[in-house]
């Protein structure tokens, strides 16, 4: 919405998917009942222009499984030479293209190439990860950086790591920024409420 170009990488969902997430989540209308066929006249109009206001944004999706980050790199790049590049999401890490004998190693790979992309091409990037199963055994569940699954890199690289975790309830949720390479880090910065029927998090009211 700033005019700024996005590139969106997903390697799990595809663009129909993102996009009917996307219309919902900003025209407040329940997914299930998209699915479902059970939409009213009202809820279809809001809807439709979501859509429509989506359409003339410049998100430019990218939905490949498998892609390796120097495949992304050069996307980027040919879009940068268009427009003005302000974020790249890649969702996720774990699912890209790697050389490595171990996942260790490859995940240690994709995170080092992904901090390349950003600084050479200049560019804000938010990058998805899964993490660690330990984190079950704890009792408060919150996550910490070394549940970040498979690499030290990803905490090594990044230069923010931000939790959300969700509450036992399913409905509350915080935002945990667990480590800033300029600035503070703390814990619960912001306390906000999961919208399960639109998959989003929304600040909670005061």
């Amino acid at each position: 919405e700033s005019g700024q170009a996005v590139a969106f990488f997903s390697l799990e969902m595809g663009m129909n998917q993102l996009m009917m997430r996307l219309a919902c989540s900003g025209a407040r209308v329940n997914s299930r009942d998209v699915r479902a066929g059970r939409l009213g006249d009202v809820a279809k109009r809001q809807l439709w222009a979501e859509i429509a206001k989506i359409e003339q944004l410049s998100i430019h999706w990218c939905c490949r499984s498998g892609i390796t980050v120097q495949e992304a790199t050069n996307e980027v790049a040919k879009l940068q030479a268009r427009q003005d590049v302000g974020l790249v999401v890649f969702d996720y890490i774990g699912l890209a293209s790697s050389e490595g004998e171990s996942q260790n190693v490859r995940v240690s790979n994709i995170s080092k190439g992904l901090q390349r992309m950003s600084r050479n091409l200049g560019v804000a990037l938010l990058a998805a990860s899964q993490l660690s199963r330990a984190i079950e055994m704890r009792g408060d569940g919150e996550p910490k950086l070394s549940d970040l699954r498979d690499s030290g890199s990803l905490e090594q690289d990044a230069d923010k790591v931000l939790f959300l975790h969700l509450a036992k309830d399913k409905q509350t949720a915080k935002m945990i920024l667990a480590k800033n390479r300029n600035g503070a880090a703390g814990v619960g910065i912001r306390r906000v409420t999961f919208l399960a029927d639109y998959a989003t998090f929304a600040d909670m009211a005061r």
